[in-house]
């Protein structure tokens, strides 16, 4: 089981160091589109398989495991539903490549070429992490017994954690700047704390010493 951490760390890391070669080969607006598709792609096959697979089974059921046990139909309706998610996603990333062409051509303009090749190399960074979450996620199923231990004995685990920790970090200001949204949309119903939190961002930001 070492060796397979091992591995798994190896490819993270070639996974990256890869991708990181591609992005300045493919540039940012190709990266940028691909994980715009992506990230649509996930939602829509998250949100129609449950329904596909309620009226059409594409998995045998005598490859469902514990067949003799009272989970049988449980167990096989969760496999047709992620069979029919993998469906899914596989048709629409065949659609959204049909686009790349179009795209490429674009891209290839000579002004923006370079800085469209640095910024895809950067960018790379942040398509791989969503890759890694992805991959996170698919071993947390329960169809993979073994799944989650990986998760958390590989540098899965610090991926995940310091994604969680950026995005939680974003969250407070965003909380702030909701008072700002308020006084935008209407002027006379900030509430309480919407007052007092308008006074904090001020003060963290110096403004309420311009004038003084």
């Amino acid at each position: 089981m070492e060796l397979t951490i091992l591995l798994i760390n190896g490819g993270i890391v070639l996974f990256y160091i890869m991708m990181f070669f591609m992005g300045y080969k493919k540039g940012f607006v190709l990266q940028l589109i691909d994980l715009i598709g992506l990230i649509a792609i996930i939602y829509i096959a998250w949100l129609f398989s449950p329904v596909l697979a309620t009226y059409f089974s594409i998995w045998p059921k005598d490859l469902v495991p514990l067949q003799v046990s009272i989970f049988q139909d449980a167990i096989y309706g969760y496999i047709n539903q992620f069979a029919w998610f993998i469906v899914i996603f596989i048709v629409l990333k065949l659609i959204l490549m049909v686009l790349r062409p179009l795209i490429k051509v674009l891209q290839n303009i000579p002004i923006l070429k370079q800085v469209n090749s640095i910024c895809g190399a950067l960018f790379s960074l942040l398509y791989s992490t969503v890759w890694m979450i992805l991959i996170a996620f698919v071993l947390t199923l329960p169809i993979l017994p073994n799944g989650n231990h990986y998760v958390t004995k590989t540098w899965l685990q610090p991926i995940l954690t310091s994604t969680s920790t950026f995005i939680s970090g974003l969250e407070e200001p965003l909380s702030k700047n909701n008072a700002l949204s308020n006084i935008v949309d209407n002027m006379n119903e900030l509430s309480d704390n919407d007052r007092e939190a308008l006074k904090d961002w001020f003060e963290e930001n110096h403004l309420d010493e311009v004038g003084n």
